[in-house]
Order: C-alpha cells, then structure tokens, then sequence
C-alpha cells in the first residue's frame, strides 16, 4: 500500500476525511493518481471549496435552469435531415461513412448518385 493513501486515512476526524477508497474513486474518475501528499491536501481543499455551495440557504428562490434563461431566447428549429444532399458536400464516401474534412460521420447505407 502507497505512503500517500495511509497518510490519507490518519487526517484528523475534523478534516474531510478521504479514504483510501474514495481516493481510488477518485483517481478511477478523474484520470489522475495523486503522487503526494501535498496533491491529496489540494483535492481536499477543491472538495472543502465546493462543499459551500451545499451552505448556502436557498430558501424562497426559484431554481435557476440556465443563466442566460431570461436573456436570450432562442427556440430551436425544425431541421430537415436530406441525406442525398450531405452526401454530395462530402469531399469522400466510403459505404455507409461520409468524410467532411477531419470528421467522420456514420449514418444508415445510401447509395450515392454518380
């Protein structure tokens, strides 16, 4: 066992406590092993930071669902998908797989007119 998740078990129980499998968790869903010390005390000081979002009374206001709901207002159109015609705007065609200069984009099989 690394020195860095036994150190992570003997914080103080005042301190967020991490333990050595939420610092696994962690690790698994950030991409990310933690070295040192000194990284394991900065994640803990992100979660202590993000933690005062839940101390905030919000009592009385409304749940905001954008930040710019009240601002802008911009209602999506009707879009009408015409294969025959990306299918020509598309610099290369291979089976069911259209090339648009560095995407590729994969739809059902058509047959390209010649």
């Amino acid at each position: 066992m690394s020195t860095v998740l036994q150190k992570a078990d003997n914080y103080p129980e005042d301190e967020l406590p991490l333990s050595k499998e939420m610092l696994t968790k962690l690790e698994q869903l950030s991409a990310l092993r933690f070295k040192n010390v000194e990284e394991i005390e900065s994640v803990e000081e992100d979660i202590r930071l993000a933690q005062k979002v839940f101390e905030v009374d919000t009592t009385g206001i409304e749940p905001l669902y954008s930040v710019v709901e009240e601002v802008i207002n911009c209602p999506l159109r009707d879009d009408d998908v015409i294969e025959e015609t990306s299918a020509r705007n598309a610099s290369f065609y291979f089976y069911t797989y259209l090339h648009i200069s560095l995407i590729t984009l994969h739809f059902r099989p058509y047959r390209m007119p010649r």
